[in-house]
């Protein structure tokens, strides 16, 4: 059993003050402690508190725009950035997602730019047979999973007998599809 080892203030005072002139994995290696417990005793001695959580600036929507089309009247992205006090970098992270989405720029930490897509579920219940039939079909297929093959059946038809217009609706392609499923059951699907 490994015991733990005290260490006196002092002691702990003394790795703080060398970590200005050494760097912090050298004095932890000297010291005998990892990396973490000297940052550790630097928190605790020389007032050096973490950040809290709170105290990370946030930047409107106007505010971005407003940099943004400094940056396009002709400012330069270094003086704008030190002018305003944040990084060139975030300038320049600014500047592609606002080449990128345009009016949908700067939504926002976790929104999305692009409208939802619809979607619909659809479940089909196979027998036993028709299930195995459908998945010899699938694994001498590219496709990466067997919804993935269904859903190729669904919407891109590559099957010389299932020849559908483009506007076709939804029902009709269900349609085609419980057929070109059934042929694939039944093994009458030429491939």
């Amino acid at each position: 059993m490994r015991t733990r080892r005290r260490f006196t203030d002092e002691f702990k005072q003394a790795a703080v003050g060398s970590l200005e002139t050494t760097p912090v994995a050298d004095v932890a290696r000297l010291c005998d402690v990892s990396v973490s417990v000297l940052h550790r005793w630097r928190r605790q001695f020389s007032g050096h508190a973490v950040k809290p959580i709170d105290s990370r600036r946030k930047f409107t929507r106007e505010f971005k725009a407003q940099a943004m089309e400094r940056i396009a009247g002709g400012a330069s992205i270094l003086d704008l950035a030190a002018m305003l006090e944040i990084r060139a970098n975030t300038l320049h992270r600014w500047r592609k997602e606002a080449r990128e989405f345009g009016q949908d720029a700067f939504s926002g930490y976790g929104n999305t730019r692009a409208a939802p897509l619809p979607a619909r579920i659809v479940k089909i219940s196979l027998d036993a047979s028709e299930h195995r039939r459908l998945r010899s079909a699938f694994e001498n297929s590219p496709a990466r999973s067997l919804p993935d093959f269904t859903r190729t059946l669904l919407l891109e038809f590559p099957n010389e007998d299932v020849i559908l217009s483009a506007t076709v609706n939804f029902e009709q392609r269900l349609g085609a599809l419980a057929v070109t499923l059934h042929r694939l059951a039944f093994g009458s699907l030429a491939k």
